[in-house]
């Protein structure tokens, strides 16, 4: 394959940086049985390893910059996480991306241009509380829309865990000029409710500050979006110049919400900082 395409899955550098508030990295590796290769077995709620991104069953492809192919769990790949002191980057890539790859031929390298960087925050992100059993209560209540028609309302209230539920991601996207655009396009699915990322371009904010393709818009800069039109989604994310902010979640973590008629809030403790 000469070129990426636009709409491949987006590999995940993540950086994973040990904080004073959380001991270690709060992820376990482990290596499949079935098929080859390292992969993130449990990723520890409110650790620096949620906060930069990483995924249970994401698989590893390089450690601090060196491609690890089939290396040995227990000595050489946890070696090479040690290597640096207290962080560590790991490119790594969802079981969907693993298989687009390996079905075209494509080695997954950290040069590629899509791939996402992300990062643990130095301030641990904001959350109902310490406690990793912690509660959401998530109250709704009907949207009408301007022309004056009632719309179904979101999931009616309830009360879930959502420690270990899939994370949200609130991703901060800005402008690198003022000139410029964002990088990504909204799509409206006839087939679902909600609104999407069609699109998004390449080395771009959008792509930079963690939006992926499929992506559904929950919030823009903290307004729950679920029942807007796209004209109303547009003007919320104009309605701050040059930044905004997305809270949006994947097709997976979308359905885990929906089976569930839990409301996503960027209060959550869940909800990833991406910037």
């Amino acid at each position: 394959m000469d070129a990426i395409p636009p709409d491949a899955p987006a590999p995940r550098l993540c950086h994973v940086i040990k904080r004073p508030d959380f001991e270690g990295f709060g992820f376990n590796l482990f290596a499949g049985k079935v098929k080859t290769g390292q992969f993130i077995g449990k990723v520890d709620a409110g650790s620096p390893a949620e906060d930069a991104g990483l995924k249970p069953g994401d698989r590893i492809i390089e450690v601090n910059g060196v491609h690890i192919g089939v290396e040995n769990h227990k000595q050489q790949v946890v070696q090479r996480i040690k290597a640096v002191a207290n962080e560590t980057k790991l490119l790594v890539i969802d079981p969907q991306g693993q298989l687009y790859y390996a079905e075209r031929n494509v080695t997954i390298t950290s040069s590629m241009p899509n791939v996402q960087k992300m990062r643990t925050p130095a301030t641990p992100p904001q959350r109902i509380n310490n406690r990793p059993d912690n509660l959401k209560l998530a109250v709704t209540t009907a949207i009408t829309e301007t022309n004056g028609s009632s719309m179904a309302p979101p999931p009616k209230s309830s009360l879930k865990r959502v420690s270990s539920a899939p994370a949200p991601r609130l991703c901060h996207i800005i402008k690198w000029r003022q000139d410029a655009g964002y990088g990504f396009h909204l799509l409206a699915d006839k087939k679902r409710v909600g609104h999407f990322i069609g699109k998004v371009d390449p080395n771009t904010p959008a792509s930079a500050g963690g939006l992926k393709v499929g992506d559904r818009i929950i919030e823009v800069n903290g307004h729950n979006v679920v029942n807007e039109t796209h004209k109303q989604i547009v003007e919320r994310i104009k309605s701050v110049s040059n930044e905004t902010k997305l809270l949006v979640l994947d097709p997976e973590a979308d359905l885990y919400y929906r089976e569930r008629d839990i409301m996503v809030s960027s209060s959550q403790s869940n909800v990833v900082l991406i910037k």
